[in-house]
């Protein structure tokens, strides 16, 4: 299992929950009830699903099934690195 932490951007309400190792991050997370959006259904599509992830976690990270420069940028006012969580398929 693999854990996952979710933080709210406003420092707010804190939540870890497991998960499969292969599982869609934007799958999980929605489950969990996370406001992601993935608009694209995880497609990667679209950037409605962009999450935070932690520094030292970031090059764990599988590479997308396709290069795209949103999976490496970070949303305004927010701290690199940032990602998509449709990219851990």
């Amino acid at each position: 299992m693999i854990r996952i932490r979710f933080e709210r951007a406003d420092g707010g309400t804190v939540r870890e929950i497991e998960a499969q190792p292969g599982e869609r991050l934007l799958t999980v997370a929605q489950a969990d009830g996370q406001p992601l959006e993935g608009t694209c259904e995880g497609q990667m599509a679209c950037s409605t699903c962009h999450v935070i992830v932690a520094a030292a976690d970031f090059d764990r990270l599988p590479p997308p099934p396709r290069p795209r420069k949103t999976c490496s940028t970070s949303p305004p006012g927010r701290p690199a690195p940032a990602g998509l969580p449709a990219r851990s398929c």
